[in-house]
């Protein structure tokens, strides 16, 4: 008779477990994707900082490459680490600034790019987050004189 008993409340004990899960499995899908997302926007911006770097490295070489007639290696150099991102990151994308043409103490490079999220979180009840955020992100870099003083 105890062992009876003992198998219906093991039967119970498991319909409730069941219940549960489906209650709780799509607040925990739900945190999943965000997760998701949010390591991807860490990630991304990452790599877009590091492109902007890249560039700005190139350009503050020397007088020449920081000049406006070689600002399309650096912008080729700036997206150089971005292949892994999906959709690519255009030369469009890459604006490379001085402050004179003809001998610049800086360069600055300027990478933008359009992250879009895995799914649209608008809940317009609870809170709207956007589908895609523009990330920017700027490297300013000093650019040495062509050639050191000497006396």
């Amino acid at each position: 008779m105890l062992k009876r008993m003992q198998g219906q409340r093991r039967g119970c004990r498991r319909g409730v477990a069941t219940a549960e899960l489906a209650i709780l499995m799509p607040l925990i899908c739900f945190l999943f994707v965000i997760a998701l997302d949010f390591g991807r926007i860490f990630f991304y911006s990452v790599t877009i900082t590091n492109c902007a770097r890249n560039g700005a490295l190139i350009g503050s070489i020397d007088q020449k490459h920081a000049k406006s007639s070689n600002w399309s290696n650096v912008q080729q150099a700036a997206l150089l680490d971005a292949g892994s991102l999906s959709p690519a990151l255009a030369i469009s994308n890459v604006v490379v600034t001085n402050d004179s043409d003809t001998s610049p103490t800086w360069v600055q490079v300027t990478v933008t790019y359009q992250f879009q999220t895995v799914v649209n979180y608008s809940i317009p009840a609870l809170f709207n987050v956007p589908a895609s955020l523009t990330m920017t992100r700027t490297v300013q870099m000093a650019v040495p004189p062509d050639l050191p003083l000497f006396n």
